[in-house]
């Protein structure tokens, strides 16, 4: 991806990918996040908006940090990253007691009852 920009790394852009496709910023923004070396690397998924070759990179990528002892958050719906997970946490929305039909929640009188606002379901670890 940066090797096809007229400048590479040098390129300019507008804020927040202006001039890039969508494919293209996310594209650039997986190549940021993995040329770094943060022992933790987070993805909201990864491979939205990519071709099947581009996908096929981002597994191999996140195989390679894997291997290469990184610890990958991945969030996705694409079974093909949820089935490299080595632990999976499903997670569902319902309703939530005191929401207004618009699913809007009253906000809490503290912050242990604001969690109860979050639904997990899968195994408990």
């Amino acid at each position: 991806m940066v090797a096809a920009l007229p400048e590479g790394w040098h390129t300019r852009v507008g804020q927040g990918g202006v001039g890039l496709s969508v494919g293209q910023r996310q594209r650039l923004a997986l190549t940021r996040a993995l040329v770094t070396n943060a022992p933790l690397v987070l993805l909201d998924e990864p491979t939205a908006h990519l071709d099947a070759a581009s996908q096929a990179r981002v597994l191999n990528t996140v195989n390679a940090l894997r291997a290469a002892g990184r610890t990958v958050v991945v969030i996705a719906h694409r079974a093909a990253l949820v089935a490299l997970a080595d632990d999976v946490v499903a997670v569902t929305s319902r309703p939530v007691p005191g929401a207004d039909p618009s699913g809007a929640v009253a906000p809490a009188a503290n912050s242990a009852a604001a969690t109860g606002a979050l639904a997990f379901s899968g195994d408990d670890r």
